[in-house]
């Protein structure tokens, strides 16, 4: 996530926000990845992954975090019509591979694009978060959140889940029509021959509607695969509520400039 910064001229202050909420009608918002991190599991696969790293889970989680942020702002420079160019000193072979994957995605599928990197927020829960891309793909809305990881969780469709209710209630004349995951580092060789999955050299555009175990439990429990998981991500907030009652942003405030006095010279009379 972006930093949020507020400049105070009146009282010479720079204030950056805890990263963990969003300002809104003189309120702090809780964002949906902090509390999807912090009280969502996100599955045995992910943990025997980091068991398996042992001693280095932790720098090898954070490089894996650094490596997406990467490919996430190539990913936004690309929709906004900005050329991505490759260097060395701060792109790997993979995160260049990944970034090639997204722009055959968007060089091929997307019609237009109607937000990037917008933030969104539900007033009535309070939560807020920040959208990858909104697009028309084939005449329709797509939510989009673009990932790098090795592999995709149910926190990230719970992610997508509370974005498009956000994006609903604020914008009711642009309803979102499907929402999905694009995968940057899919297993994939090219095209789906059958034309049942979209997909490309490297990347996947993952729909939760179409995921086996998804539908099954919207056989179950007789809801919309999109309200079951915004109704799981709504029990997972309130989990997180539950367990942090008192949580407040930690701001860090800073002076607006600095001087050091005694280094004034002294005009001659």
């Amino acid at each position: 996530m972006k930093p949020i910064v507020r400049i105070n001229e009146e009282e010479n202050i720079i204030e950056f926000l805890d990263e963990r909420w969003y300002p809104r009608n003189d309120k702090f918002y809780v964002s949906i990845t902090h509390v999807l991190g912090a009280s969502f599991p996100k599955g045995a696969q992910y943990e025997q992954w980091l068991k398996d790293l042992g001693a280095n889970a932790k720098f090898v989680a954070e490089r894996a975090a650094e490596s997406g942020n990467k490919v996430h702002h190539g990913m936004e420079l690309l929709g906004s019509g900005i050329k991505a160019e490759w260097d060395d000193k701060k792109l790997d072979e993979a995160e260049w591979k990944g970034l090639i994957a997204g722009h055959d995605f968007l060089e091929t599928f997307v019609e237009s694009i109607e937000s990037s990197e917008g933030k969104v927020y539900n007033d009535k829960e309070e939560y807020a978060g920040r959208i990858d891309l909104v697009a028309i793909i084939s005449g329709e809305r797509w939510l989009l959140d673009y990932k790098f990881s090795n592999g995709v969780y149910d926190s990230h469709y719970l992610q997508l889940a509370a974005y498009r209710r956000a994006w609903d209630l604020m914008y009711p004349d642009k309803l979102i029509d499907n929402m999905g995951v694009v995968w940057l580092r899919a297993r994939t060789r090219g095209r789906d021959k059958s034309e049942k999955v979209t997909q490309g050299k490297g990347w996947q555009l993952l729909d939760p509607k179409n995921n086996s175990t998804y539908k099954e439990l919207s056989k179950y429990y007789d809801k919309d695969v999109y309200e079951l998981l915004y109704d799981q991500f709504l029990r997972t907030l309130g989990t997180w509520r539950f367990l942090n009652p008192r949580a407040e942003p930690k701001n860090i405030i800073y002076p607006m400039n600095l001087q050091i006095d005694k280094f004034i010279k002294s005009e001659k009379k």
